[in-house]
This record gives C-alpha cells, sequence and structure tokens, in this order.
C-alpha cells in the first residue's frame, strides 16, 4: 500500500489524536518542537522528554493540523485497520468503512 493510501485513510479518522487510544503523546528526542509549540500542544520551555495531552489541539475536522511535523510517536503508530490495508488484506474502500463504523459507535 502507498503512503498516499495510508495518510489518506489517516487524516479522516483521528481516532488515535483524540483521546480514544491513548491520553498523552510523548515527545521524543528527534521531533520538531517549535511546530508543536506553535500548534500550542507544547508550552514554552518544553521539549523532548515531554508530553502533550489527548485530545490533541493539533486535531480540527478529524484532520492533524501538523501531520507532516507530527511526533515519532504519532509517525510509528499504526492501527489494526492501517496495518491490514498496508498489508493488502483490505482495501482503502473497506479501511474507510472500518473507520466510519468506529467513528460512529464513538459518538
Amino acid at each position: 500500500m502507498t503512503a498516499d493510501h495510508s495518510s489518506a485513510l489517516c487524516v479522516t479518522c483521528g481516532l488515535c489524536c483524540d483521546g480514544t487510544f491513548f491520553s498523552e503523546v510523548r515527545v521524543g528526542e528527534a521531533d520538531p518542537v517549535e511546530p508543536l509549540k506553535a500548534a500550542g500542544l507544547l508550552p514554552a520551555g518544553a521539549g523532548p522528554g515531554d508530553s502533550f495531552p489527548q485530545p490533541c489541539g493539533a486535531l480540527h475536522g478529524g484532520c492533524c493540523q501538523v501531520y507532516a511535523e507530527r511526533p515519532a510517536a504519532c509517525r510509528a503508530f499504526r492501527c489494526l485497520t492501517l496495518w491490514r490495508l498496508d498489508s493488502g488484506e483490505i482495501d482503502l474502500a473497506k479501511a474507510r468503512d472500518i473507520v466510519t463504523q468506529a467513528l460512529a459507535l464513538q459518538r
């Protein structure tokens, strides 16, 4: 599966960013801290080793506003639906159906 398909699925979901799966995200040593501060996720003086709470303040309308510069922890996370999509077990349409159903159940 291409990265474009994976990111297309991720930015329509947001369950890993809205507090459903995690209560906080830790900032890693190599993470770009300034964009996170500019987005209001980290206070002044914060840096690697600190964390920010979920739901993420950069999540707007189910879409990450710092996706290109998101922390390594966010980049590394792969939900089961994304794993299945990437492995070819399901196609993008089925993955989107799963996300739609999960979001409907959440409300």
